[in-house]
């Protein structure tokens, strides 16, 4: 049977791989993106993964070199706000046109999301130490307001119009 800390480690390996694939995927979606909103949330969702990537790669080499789970500030953080398309403009709705890598991509997103999500929350129903489980919570909380923003992405993607009026609420004075 394998020791604890070889068995969190290599959780811990598996989410970096997971955290630099995502953050990889969103800067190239980013920049194959026809639509400004659509560039804005893949950057954001970008610099996020790699928040997480460098949250993990402390707590591996913690792990390795104090043998103890540290606290992060994603953990002290508790909850996590979903990055938002915002900034739309009717006049922009008009003009989206998606072309179907882009709802390839944001669906192929939403699975990555997906994934990340169920990830953390296995390890967080494995996890020992009070931070460690804190830590899951808030990453998975984090991966699922991510999969939420994509859900938006796509239906904007899909009827633009439609989620203006819908989300931004225009007057209609």
């Amino acid at each position: 049977m394998p020791d604890e800390s070889a068995v969190t480690q290599e959780a811990l390996r598996l989410a970096i791989q997971m955290e630099t694939q995502s953050r990889k995927f969103y800067l190239e979606t980013s920049e194959n993106c026809s639509n400004e909103p659509g560039k804005k949330l893949f950057r954001s969702l970008a610099r996020e993964e790699a928040t997480h990537q460098r949250d993990f790669e402390g707590i591996y080499e913690a792990i390795r070199s104090e043998y103890a789970w540290p606290v992060t500030k994603i953990a002290a953080k508790r909850t996590y706000r979903r990055p938002r398309l915002g900034g739309i403009t009717l006049e922009m709705c008009r003009l989206v046109r998606p072309e179907e890598s882009e709802l390839e991509a944001g669906k192929t997103a939403i699975q990555m999301e997906n994934e990340s999500y169920d990830f953390y929350r296995k390890q967080y129903t494995h996890a020992i130490y009070p931070a460690e489980k804190e830590f899951y919570a808030a990453i998975s909380a984090a991966e699922n307001a991510h999969r939420l923003a994509l859900i938006d992405y796509l239906e904007f993607l899909k009827d633009p119009a439609a989620y203006f009026v819908g989300k931004e609420h225009p007057s209609l004075d």
